[in-house]
């Protein structure tokens, strides 16, 4: 409500040996970003004027004005699934749904459970750098989620179950909803239909 709030597209890539392309929009309340900036230490106000950030009116994020980029982008864009959390995006969601006909919606719980199965699948595009392997998305070298990507940790349940996490350490400075948001997206992905080609995936909204 008060901090940042990340929608995520994947699009399928045309480019040879790249599945996917990323991108992101991030919000942040205009009354935050001081507050944001000196706490996280991060150039919030170059992300703004650069565009990585859009700035809402007021102290709290202006889901009308997500609701409407997310709209503009689902009309651009041939996608066919909006997953979400379901704790920060219901109601929004809800108002979506019945804007965009044809696009299905589905919540997608913030668990070891929920999320575990998309966090590998972001793990397998990542591809293992000491086998040779590289990464089979493109993300444009978006500094935010380059940020956010560069605190988030993997916690293990202990029986193969794997969710995002905020570093214990820098709990204070760290925000990964830009990677939350591609992860419950990949959700999507995973859930597309295997009986043809799928031009154009997956958005998440998530607010912390």
């Amino acid at each position: 409500v008060s901090d940042f709030t990340a929608w995520w597209l994947g699009v399928e890539s045309e480019q040879p040996g790249v599945e996917l392309e990323f991108f992101w929009r991030f919000w942040i309340p205009e009354d935050s970003v001081e507050d944001l900036t000196r706490r996280l230490q991060v150039p919030i106000r170059d992300w703004i004027k650069d565009k990585h950030i859009t700035v809402t009116e007021g102290n709290v994020i202006d889901y009308e004005a997500v609701k409407a980029a997310a709209i503009a982008d689902c009309r651009k864009v041939n996608i066919r699934r909006v997953s979400y959390d379901r704790m920060f995006a219901g109601q929004m969601v809800q108002e979506l749904d019945a804007e965009l006909r044809g696009v299905e919606t589905a919540p997608v719980a913030q668990t070891f459970y929920g999320t575990s199965p998309a966090v590998k699948e972001l793990q397998r595009l990542l591809g293992s750098p000491k086998q040779g392997e590289k990464p089979r998305f493109r993300h444009g070298g978006n500094p935010v989620a380059r940020w956010m990507a560069s605190v988030v940790e993997v916690k293990d349940d202990g029986l193969d179950n794997y969710r995002l996490v905020k570093p214990e350490r820098q709990k204070s400075q760290a925000r990964i909803d830009g990677i939350s948001a591609a992860v419950t997206g990949l959700d999507g992905y995973l859930r597309r239909a295997k009986t043809s080609k799928l031009t154009r995936v997956r958005g998440k909204v998530s607010s912390y």
